[in-house]
């Protein structure tokens, strides 16, 4: 494609990369004067070329003309030959040929996000979730279900089984959020390094992948920032901040009974919880303590709220401490 320069149509990283061909090629007529006059006459046979109409050509004068700017053309490559210039050297180094930088490819039902800008788009949507950077990665096909024990000396599910249950809950609540949009939660239990961040990621990374909005919280730093919102120079208010997840299509609360509840905190929690269940907005919940526990941390009104998460959510466990294997592997592979 030759080098047009629109400016007022280009993106930012368009924009610089316009910007850069056009510096490299006036650099190279700077040191070329011939070649930019011979620029310059090609460039008027195009023009008349074009205009032929206007200018009242016949057939035969277009196709002199035709050929005419054919030897230009070829002298002007063999001139760029011969002193080792590139032959595209006015084009611009597009990152992504398909899109030349823009983002956007037209079809025939419009503009549609080229694949060079959906990682960068993926990596936004996961910071405005509030998803921990370590988790970007985190899918269902890469879960290391073998590092649960495939064996348990109590006799009942092994801690494997109970995996493979857990990150199957995961998927089927993924499934019915994107074409439904179920108001049926999830909440996994488990004690530390079981795994249950991971898979929470999991379900968050899925859904942001299908255009679902997701807001990722730890409970503990939420109740942190509402403190910090009502500091006089906080930037924010405690308002928006609830209003915030109130409303978020699919709610993500990790950790959930990490510290003992306050009167504050618990009627907090129990504000946002009923405010998804009556409007039917699904949350998905982890936390390390068994039912009657969390029921007890979260406060006076703690058994209300466990009421609302229970009849509104699917509930799995997960056995085991994944965390240590995976910190010993890595050991080992690091020597």
């Amino acid at each position: 494609m030759p080098f047009i320069f629109k400016p007022d149509m280009a993106a930012p990283r368009q924009q610089e990369k316009l910007e850069e061909a056009a510096r490299r090629r006036d650099e190279v007529f700077r040191k070329h004067p011939d070649l930019e006059k011979l620029d310059h006459k090609i460039k008027e046979r195009e023009l008349k070329l074009r205009g032929a109409r206007f200018h009242g050509l016949n057939q035969r004068q277009r196709s002199r003309l035709q050929e005419e700017i054919k030897g230009l053309k070829e002298q002007f490559q063999v001139l760029l030959q011969e002193r080792g210039i590139p032959l595209d050297f006015k084009e611009p180094r597009w990152d992504c040929n398909s899109c030349e930088d823009r983002g956007e490819i037209l079809t025939s039902t419009g503009f549609v996000r080229c694949g060079c800008h959906q990682e960068q788009d993926l990596d936004h949507l996961r910071r405005q979730a509030g998803l921990p950077p370590r988790y970007a990665d985190a899918t269902f096909a890469s879960a290391r279900l073998d590092l649960y024990a495939p064996r348990s000396d109590s006799g009942q599910d092994t801690p494997r089984a109970r995996a493979e249950r857990a990150f199957q809950a995961g998927r089927d609540f993924v499934q019915k959020q994107l074409p439904e949009k179920s108001s049926r939660g999830l909440l996994i239990d488990g004690p530390v390094g079981s795994g249950k961040t991971f898979l929470l990621a999991c379900v968050a990374n899925e859904l942001l992948a299908n255009g679902r909005a997701v807001r990722y919280i730890s409970y503990s730093d939420f109740l942190f920032l509402v403190r910090l919102s009502f500091a006089p120079d906080s930037p924010y208010s405690e308002y928006e901040l609830i209003r915030d997840i109130e409303k978020i299509p699919v709610l993500i609360i990790d950790d959930l009974g990490t510290e003992q509840a306050t009167d504050f905190s618990s009627s907090l929690l129990y504000r946002i919880i009923d405010h998804r269940y009556g409007k039917k907005l699904p949350f998905v919940i982890s936390t390390s303590c068994s039912l009657n526990q969390l029921a007890r941390r979260l406060g006076y009104l703690g058994e209300k709220i466990m009421q609302r998460v229970t009849e509104s959510c699917r509930i799995c466990g997960l056995r085991g401490d994944v965390r240590e294997k995976i910190i010993a592997r890595e050991r080992g592979n690091n020597g």
